[in-house]
């Protein structure tokens, strides 16, 4: 168990040592992802929409 524990701490060291290193390419991907989120939350709202419009005009007639 003793051994696991300095795995662990050298692991997290290492992590956060290097930390700036990959901090660009979490905030790239984070970017990237909050655009792909918004772009489809749209695509979704607007097929909705059209649906919803649409169910409206078959009552109507």
């Amino acid at each position: 168990m003793h051994q696991f524990a300095k795995v662990a701490d050298a692991a997290l060291i290492t992590g956060l040592l290097t930390s700036p290193a990959w901090a660009a390419l979490l905030a790239n991907v984070n970017a990237i992802l909050t655009s792909a989120t918004l772009l489809i939350g749209i695509i979704l709202g607007l097929l909705r929409l059209r649906r919803e419009l649409q169910k409206m005009d078959g009552d109507d007639a």
